[in-house]
């Protein structure tokens, strides 16, 4: 509703408006609605300094669950990775601020480590992101046809791309709307898989296949491919695979309405043009080949990295006017010209934290697994394996969402529905 008003009347509320939202719906939520929200908070950051809500419910969650018993083995990925910022401080200038803006996200998906396991079982978190994101894409179409006069006929990418106007408008680049419609997907095929489905999911489901067809995101077009292939690949009797008959649906009802009118055959032509583009790594190609030379160029910056904290900037510092040799390396901020971050997720790590960032990396994911004791079917990784699948083309450390979609993947794994003959009460 707060957006709404922002959006369609024009009415900017202060921020205190939105902080003491949070304050009042974390205190009245339990510990599993806290993290629920925090999920949502991925699709509104086009809306909201988001890092704002997510303290907020990291406190309020802290102050309901407690530290009963540190599991200091679930802590020391964070701390590391802490730590091995703070080396780099003399060269990346990095401030306080900036420090709890990097760490934000993983601070609170260690936070719900700390804790023990919730019940998921209900999909709450799963669901209220994959429908915060259907709405967060409903205000994106409006602001995009209030503040950029965009239009469906147009063949443009639905939000904000290669313009400089101010932020919270609800506007959302075209990548990142795909990249979160791909994964609200992911998360209620997994829903659909352990047969806990509503008719509405398949309805949000293809609402959300529209929407990555307006965003023209070739990422998230492919990727809904990669995670049918996932679910059909991790399911252990292939014949019996509910995400087959659920894709299926999503296909045919897409395909029907989209090429039912001229408005949506519109659509259909702009998106096969962005696959016959000359280039059709968009810049992508260009971006790799300079930060593998930045890697090999010195051992420094192969082993420690330049550290996190706008590493793009110290890029441009570094290298000048070399951005000419590479197009589409270079885009203008504030009207000055900057690198643009690597857009190949390890290969950002090895950039900002060098090959002991990989190991740390690595630590965190393996901590991720081991929080959950209990039996997990395969299909409860794919939104993990999914997350660095899609990463290989782009951000990971310097995304917020992306990180915020560890957490995501977290509760994905965690998400054990209690069989039907169970007399087990969920409380919500």
């Amino acid at each position: 509703m707060i957006s709404l008003i922002r959006v369609v009347l024009g009415f900017n509320l202060p921020i205190y408006i939105y902080l003491i939202y949070s304050v009042v719906l974390c205190v009245l939520s339990t510990p599993v609605e806290i993290v629920s929200f925090m999920c949502s908070l991925i699709a509104f950051s086009g809306s909201f300094q988001y890092r704002y809500g997510l303290l907020i419910a990291i406190i309020v969650f802290i102050a309901k669950k407690g530290i009963k018993k540190l599991n200091i083995r679930l802590v020391i990925p964070l701390l590391l990775m802490m730590v091995w910022e703070l080396a780099h401080i003399s060269m990346s200038g990095l401030t306080v601020y900036g420090f709890l803006q990097e760490f934000s996200e993983l601070i609170a998906l260690t936070v719900i480590m700390l804790s023990e396991p919730l019940d998921y079982s209900d999909g709450l978190p799963i669901r209220t992101f994959s429908y915060c994101t259907l709405f967060s894409c409903f205000l994106n179409l409006i602001a995009s046809i209030l503040v950029l006069g965009f239009s469906l006929t147009s063949m443009n990418r639905l939000g904000k791309i290669g313009i400089d106007i101010s932020d919270f408008q609800s506007l959302i680049d075209p990548n990142t709307m795909g990249f979160m419609c791909a994964f609200a997907i992911c998360g209620l095929v997994l829903i659909r898989h352990k047969k806990r489905e509503y008719t509405s999911d398949y309805i949000v489901s293809l609402l959300l296949f529209i929407f990555i067809l307006l965003s023209q995101s070739k990422s998230a077009i492919l990727g809904v491919i990669v995670i049918y292939i996932l679910f059909v690949f991790f399911t252990e009797k292939p014949k019996s695979v509910s995400s087959k008959k659920f894709f299926r649906v999503i296909m045919i009802l897409g395909i029907a309405v989209l090429l039912s009118g001229t408005l949506f055959k519109t659509i259909i032509q702009a998106v096969i043009q962005r696959f016959q583009a000359n280039d059709i790594t968009t810049g992508r190609s260009a971006i790799f080949m300079f930060y593998t030379m930045h890697l090999f160029s010195s051992v420094k910056y192969m082993l420690f990295g330049i550290g996190l904290f706008n590493y793009n900037s110290q890029i441009t510092k570094l290298y000048g006017n070399l951005w000419e040799s590479y197009p589409g390396l270079a885009t203008y901020r504030d009207d000055v010209i900057v690198y643009k971050p690597s857009h190949n997720n390890i290969q950002e790590i090895l950039v900002v934290w060098g090959i002991i960032g990989i190991i740390l990396v690595i630590l965190l994911i393996k901590a991720m697994i081991d929080h959950y004791s209990g039996q997990k079917e395969k299909i409860n990784y794919i939104p993990m394996i999914f997350l660095f699948i899609y990463g290989l083309q782009g951000e990971f450390l310097s995304a917020g969402g992306a990180l915020m979609l560890l957490m995501f993947s977290l509760v994905c794994m965690e998400y054990i529905p209690i069989k039907k003959k169970s007399n087990r009460i969920l409380t919500i």
